[in-house]
């Protein structure tokens, strides 16, 4: 039997409460994807070989995968707003299933093929997801996490659940299974492996063993057993269960072993960021041996993760980083596979002349869509988001307490317009007014011209705010029975009217401002009976109606919502930008690039950005679906006074 794991954070598996989500485009025509050299943004959390054993993937905290080819340079995409915690690979093609979790109440999986980069399905659970793994032909894909009979066997090309396993009651950290998917082990910390018949669903041998191991993997064609417990790597053999070896380590990283392995590789940790290369040799009396010592560059970078690709040892760092070491050469140390060469984009916005302005680092810069100019405009402004405001810029911090500041586009200064007493949130520029959340409860104006500051609300879980005229809207998130997601408030008399009966809670909300209409955009989301599903609403002020464009399934209130010149557009469904056309009544899908994007902008030329999380920026026609070019900024070049440069693809 192969062994499936080759992902050491990723032997382990998955939860409970299920919920499917609707299958996703991301990207009829194959999403394109880049070569980079740049590496993930936070701790790597997984590593794997592909079928070549040559190229391998990785995965991260920034939801995103990348394959590495073995000449360094990495294809990335990003799966997930969410962390990814561990993934596995289908033996059998190109599909995989990664682990997503916000490290609350998100747990779930997403299974999509990387040939195509289309989803082909998402599941739900109530509990913290602990590993996800395929049996060896690929027909079956095991979940575990940490709940009470958490423990599922899925068909790995539906997601059906073909058994929720209650005859196991504990979390199971190592599955393994034949060449003929008829039969699996498992080991669960409880202290026991557990022999499964896949043909019927049932146990037919359980063997006591030493509990709490973690790390597991088996080795020497399945004979024993390796993990690690309180300091010590134990070998356990499979068919007693006994300890027949036990080896001090300190803070180990066991890598996952093949079925004809006989030695048992494994990093252990030496002061604050050295590590030793160790390796155990289960055929010859179990003979510990060092390999060498592994320096990482960085003061506080230490290893995360790691897996023996080839004939070499990759390794994952807490601060995304990809090094390999190769045997032979180990006084050369690890040689750094990642490289830092992109600034992350931060936010976007388009001025009334058309002037594209965004924020980076600790600057702010002027661009174009036609050209890839860059031009410094302000620097040391220490802003997350930047707003437009006619031919110049607001510029402020989401969930900051951080002062408000005025861009003045020509002249390029930058002055105070006010310090909000508290976090806020969602501002937006409506008319001649700043309209802001602070903290959860209220919502603000600051008039511009006059620079006075005034309390317009007080709520309980406010979202976001838009105001037109003396109407005051406001986005409410997790509303109670007799509460609405949803409300108006005349500002003068303090009136608040009700405007949606249904929906737990509403995210976001829009007001066209190229429009006399005045129309309100919003997103509600709705969970009935475990089922979640979400809808884009429109609010017609003068009728004083609510009307429903679209559903999508699921909730995820880290979503946006736009509106410009009778078309709404947001990324509801994260994978791709949807559109509704006001005039024509259809909903139109704009394909992502390479990451998922965060922010949708439309410039008075009619061409679309959209700010993507990895900091890219993707541009697009509107007769064209796809995105016509996807920007990244160098790095290096932002540091104040010097001249930013895009790298194009």
């Amino acid at each position: 039997m192969k062994p499936f794991f080759k992902c050491i954070t990723m032997i382990a598996f998955a939860s409970a409460g299920i919920s499917l989500f609707a299958k996703g485009n991301w990207g009829a025509d194959r999403t394109k994807t880049y070569t980079f050299e740049t590496g993930h943004a936070g701790t790597v959390s997984g590593i794997l070989s592909d079928s070549s054993g040559k190229s391998f993937f990785s995965c991260g905290k920034d939801g995103s995968v990348i394959k590495w080819a073995e000449n360094g340079g990495g294809e990335k995409y990003q799966i997930s707003s969410y962390e990814i915690t561990g993934m596995a690979k289908n033996p059998a093609g190109t599909d995989f299933a990664v682990i997503e979790t916000d490290g609350n109440e998100m747990n779930a999986i997403t299974v999509f093929d990387w040939g195509t980069l289309t989803k082909k399905f998402s599941k739900r659970f109530t509990d913290k997801v602990t590993g996800v793994a395929y049996s060896q032909k690929g027909k079956y894909l095991f979940v575990s996490s940490q709940g009470v009979s958490s423990y599922y066997i899925l068909d790995a090309k539906t997601g059906i659940v073909l058994k929720q396993m209650g005859d196991i009651s504990s979390p199971i950290s190592l599955a393994k299974t034949g060449a003929s998917e008829k039969s699996a082990v498992f080991y669960l910390p409880a202290g026991k492996l557990v022999y499964y018949n896949l043909v019927n669903f049932g146990r037919f041998k359980r063997i006591d063993t030493e509990a709490s191991l973690s790390q597991p993997t088996l080795l020497n064609q399945n004979k024993y057993l390796a993990a690690e417990k309180n300091g010590f790597i134990y070998i356990i053999d499979a068919m007693t269960g006994k300890a027949v070896n036990r080896t001090a380590a300190n803070l180990p990283i066991i890598l996952a072993c093949e079925e004809s392995d006989t030695v048992l590789y494994y990093i252990e940790k030496a002061g604050k960021t050295g590590s030793f290369l160790k390796s155990i040799d289960v055929e010859n009396s179990f003979k510990t041996e060092t390999i060498g010592q592994i320096s990482l560059s960085g003061d506080r970078e230490v290893i995360r993760c790691a897996a023996r690709i080839s004939n070499a040892f990759v390794l994952g760092s807490s601060e995304g980083n990809i090094f390999r070491l190769v045997p032979g050469k180990l006084d050369d140390g690890a040689t750094k596979v990642s490289k830092n060469v992109y600034a992350k984009v931060l936010d976007l916005s388009s001025a009334e002349n058309g002037s594209v302005c965004f924020i980076a680092g600790k600057s702010v810069y002027r661009t174009s869509a036609d050209s890839t100019d860059v031009e410094l405009l302000a620097s040391n402004v220490n802003q997350t988001n930047i707003s437009s405001y006619k031919n110049n810029f607001i510029l402020w911090s989401d969930n900051s307490s951080q002062t408000v500041q005025y861009l003045n586009s020509e002249t390029k200064k930058v002055n105070t317009l006010f310090s909000p007493k508290a976090r806020i949130k969602n501002l937006k520029v409506c008319g001649e007014k700043l309209v802001y959340v602070q903290g959860t409860s209220s919502v603000y104006s600051h008039d511009i011209s006059s620079g006075t500051s005034k309390l317009l609300y007080t709520g309980t879980s406010v979202e976001s705010a838009v105001l037109s005229g003396e109407t005051l809207y406001v986005a409410k998130a997790l509303v109670g029975l007799t509460d609405s997601s949803f409300v108006r408030v005349n500002t003068r008399t303090k009136e608040t009217v009700p405007l949606l009966k249904s929906g737990f809670s509403s995210c976001a909300i829009c007001c066209d401002a190229s429009s006399s209409s005045n129309h309100i955009f919003g997103i509600v989301l709705h969970d009935e009976n475990h089922a979640k599903s979400s809808d884009v609403f429109d609010y017609d002020p003068v009728a004083k109606t609510t009307k429903i464009l679209f559903t999508a399934s699921g909730n995820d209130l880290k979503v946006f919502i736009a509106s410009k010149e009778s078309e709404v557009f947001t990324n509801l469904g994260k994978n791709f930008i949807s559109s509704y056309d006001n005039a024509s009544g259809n909903v139109l899908v704009y394909r992502r690039g390479t990451s998922i994007p965060a922010k949708v902008e439309v410039l008075p030329n009619g061409k679309i950005a959209t700010v993507n999380e990895d900091g890219s920026i993707s541009w697009y026609e509107k007769a064209n679906r796809s995105p016509v070019s996807q920007w990244y900024l160098m790095t290096g070049t932002t540091e104040d006074g010097s001249v930013a440069q895009w790298k194009v693809f």
